[in-house]
């Protein structure tokens, strides 16, 4: 797990904090957190009864750190070089630590199901604010500073960001109450926004001040780096290597290629670009037919498909006669698709990852332009082909200086890393592990 201090990560809190129930502080606050304690479940201790029956023994409550009683103004860590101005208190840690908890959607710290992942963000925690406070004094000391442009970026880019989440916040909002107006909208969505950072005790100067420190490191991994090189060659020879382990992955198992994720890299000759409109089945009916292939009743689900495309035959007709008429395939796939996403595939000969029946039907036509279609446990997929796809020169050669700036910035990542262990044994921080719950 790495926690994120940026304002993406806050809009978490305000998808938990706009929902139906809105409050953090609701009972599906707890279903959140399932996956952790679920994965963690699996080593909790069992007792057998007098029966002989075993049962799960509750995990032990952990003591809470943001209900401790703890002064906000205790030194939580400290430089032992004697830096000045660098100690960090119990209220800086406490108020990202609150921000961890409402993003994560847990009601307390003392969930004993969930104290590893918790004790390891408290550590992540207090180590971010540790990093925070070095590489300012040394961003100072390298002379560097934030123009005025540089400032308004950062506040620009972080009121953009703000906008984004009461957007979020108004359209779940809106969701749950179609009868709300504009107006209304947007002034619980702006309440609610507020109460976030309220209950972590955050201000609009922390917001700033996280937006700051990403293009601090940056300016200082740029300064630090500043000689490091990875040439055009050395790309090149990995992405050589790439292209080489993409042929024989596709080689090996066709059946699983996701040539989607390497279309600007290499695909396979007789890839084919396809677009689709989905007429779905409803979901209940995709889970019964998903349910009969896991049981191996082929036949059964077959069959069960056939009856259940009646349902659904009406929309296929009215969206068939309308391509046969000659309208645009795009805007009827704008109006009708249901598949969620931009209705365009690639196609790598001999993929399964859309289904089977999907590949096949797309390769099966003839002539770009064509239109065919796919009988699928989704539903029918009217496929359009589109046009061959390969990866001409420029396209790698763009691919490959892509890489190269990748490589060059994970080069300057590296030597940042180098500086800042020994930033670290320099300022040489010592942690109140008591006090963070950290012993």
């Amino acid at each position: 797990m790495k926690l994120t201090r940026t304002l993406a990560a806050l809009t978490a809190a305000a998808v938990i904090l706009s929902s139906t129930a809105c409050s953090i502080k609701s009972a599906s606050s707890s279903e959140s957190a399932s996956a952790v304690s679920t994965a963690e479940s699996s080593g909790t201790a069992q007792s057998a009864d007098t029966d002989g029956t075993a049962e799960t023994s509750e995990p032990e409550p952990v003591p809470s750190i943001a209900e401790s009683g703890t002064a906000a103004d205790t030194i939580a860590a400290s430089p032992t070089n004697g830096a000045e101005g660098m100690d960090i208190t119990f209220g800086d840690f406490l108020r990202e630590y609150k921000y961890f908890l409402e993003r994560s959607g847990y009601d307390n710290d003392t969930d004993g199901s969930n104290a590893d992942t918790i004790k390891q963000a408290r550590q992540q925690i207090i180590d971010a604010i540790i990093e925070d406070r070095i590489v300012r004094a040394k961003f100072a000391e390298y002379g560097m500073t934030i123009s005025d442009d540089e400032e308004a970026d950062i506040r620009s880019q972080v009121e953009s960001g703000i906008e984004s989440i009461k957007t979020g916040i108004k359209t779940t909002l809106s969701s749950a109450d179609d009868s709300l107006t504009d107006e209304e909208l947007t002034a619980q969505a702006e309440e609610k926004f507020q109460q976030i950072l309220d209950d972590c005790g955050l201000t609009m100067d922390n917001l700033y001040s996280w937006q700051e420190i990403t293009l601090i490191k940056q300016k200082l991994t740029d300064e630090i780096g500043r000689d490091a090189t990875y040439s055009y060659e050395q790309a090149e020879e990995r992405m050589t290597a790439l292209i080489d382990s993409l042929k024989s992955q596709y080689e090996s198992d066709p059946a699983t290629f996701y040539g989607q994720n390497y279309a600007n890299i290499w695909i396979p000759e007789g890839s084919r670009a396809v677009k689709g409109i989905l007429v779905g089945f409803n979901s209940t009916v995709y889970s019964l037919m998903q349910q009969l292939r896991s049981a191996d009743r082929n036949d059964d689900a077959d069959e069960y498909r056939q009856d259940k495309l009646a349902d659904i035959q009406d929309k296929y007709d009215e969206i068939m006669a309308k391509i046969n008429a000659g309208e645009d395939f795009d805007k009827l796939m704008e109006e009708y698709g249901e598949d969620g996403g931009n209705g365009t595939f690639l196609v790598t000969p001999g993929t399964e990852v859309y289904g089977k029946e999907f590949e096949e039907c797309a390769m099966s036509i003839e002539n770009p332009g064509d239109v065919a279609t796919a009988v699928t446990d989704f539903g029918y997929y009217i496929v359009k082909y589109v046009d061959e796809v390969t990866v001409n020169a420029d396209t790698l050669k763009t691919s490959t200086e892509d890489l190269q700036a990748y490589l060059l910035e994970n080069e300057k990542t590296k030597l940042y890393n180098e500086e800042y262990e020994k930033w670290k044994t320099e300022y040489g921080f010592e942690v109140n592990n008591e006090i963070l719950g950290l012993d």
